[in-house]
């Protein structure tokens, strides 16, 4: 069996729509997996997310989707400007079909240049268009300098 390395990501309040990196990374078999074990920790009423790294280079490998996951779909997060910014959302719906989700973040963020997430599906994601998301992560990064 195939297994991914995980960061979770926490909810920085409830329902605040950002999330922040933790520092203990999570093996898991699958997107679905790695978001329960990060769920076990979690205050309660914040969700949380997960980002999938690969620490090599280069485009993830694909590798076959675990019989368990195969249907899951997940909405992104994205961590537009730079490590210090919050996970927000991000207006994609990365399902587990052929490959894990894991994967298709790992190359949606190869392909957009920044981080990509993943949180359990949200049928209405809110409605906070990119450049708003951007402007204020670079407003908060202003405040810590």
């Amino acid at each position: 069996m195939t297994s991914f390395t995980f960061v979770p990501l926490l909810e920085t309040g409830i329902k605040t729509n950002k999330f922040e990196m933790l520092a203990k990374g999570i093996q898991a078999a699958s997107t679905s997996a790695a978001l329960a074990e990060a769920a076990e920790a979690a205050p309660e009423g914040r969700r949380v997310g997960v980002f999938p790294y690969q620490t090599l280079t280069g485009w993830p490998q694909s590798q076959p989707v675990d019989v368990g996951e195969t249907g899951k779909k997940y909405s992104a997060l994205a961590q537009i400007d730079g490590v210090n910014a919050y996970f927000t959302p991000f207006n994609q719906t990365p399902v587990s079909i052929q490959i894990d989700a894991a994967q298709i973040a790992m190359s949606l963020g190869r392909l957009y240049g920044f981080r990509i997430g993943l949180i359990a599906f949200v049928e209405d994601p809110p409605e906070t268009p990119p450049e708003a998301v951007r402007s204020e992560s670079v407003k908060s990064s202003a405040k810590g300098k």
